[in-house]
């Protein structure tokens, strides 16, 4: 109902088994006006300026901290003047609680079983050229959880 009887959401997703579940999902909800689509978000299968949001949650932990700004360059590049980018991820904090430090720490030792970890958002997303961020912190479980909510201006790229 957010993007109306006209409007178009993408669901992408690297993994087909995830996007097989999606569609179960959206079926039983009866939208029909979701796309489910399998893709890798460092090369964005959609032409420029063609969204006018993009959302993700709890996605960028889990790609190797290189490839997050090019992720996100590349929501970028999807973006329309005046698009909005929002980002739900664990945050990294300059100084960890405990709680961070032990998930950390079993990330590095359990990795197939938490396989993301906190990662310094706002950042991020400054490195990939999304200025004028806001950040939004909240907790889960005692872990930083970061809530980006961004703006995009084409007027102002390099």
């Amino acid at each position: 109902s957010c993007v109306g009887s006209t409007g178009k959401v993408f669901g992408l997703d690297l993994s087909a088994r995830m996007l097989g579940v999606a569609k179960e999902k959206l079926q039983k909800l009866r939208l029909s006006n979701v796309n489910c689509l399998q893709g890798d978000g460092l090369h964005l299968p959609f032409a420029n300026n063609s969204f006018d949001a993009i959302f993700m949650s709890f996605t960028l932990e889990l790609l190797p901290e290189a490839e997050i700004p090019i992720v996100l360059r590349e929501c970028r590049r999807v973006l329309r003047d005046g698009g909005r980018l929002g980002v739900a991820s664990l945050l990294q904090k300059e100084i960890p609680n405990w709680m961070e430090r032990l998930y950390v720490w079993a990330h590095h030792r359990y990795p197939s079983a938490i396989d993301c970890r906190p990662i310094p958002i706002q950042d991020m997303a400054s490195q990939a050229g999304i200025e004028n961020s806001q950040l939004q912190e909240i907790s889960m479980w005692g872990l930083a959880v970061g809530i980006l909510a961004a703006r995009t201006s084409k007027t102002n790229d390099k």
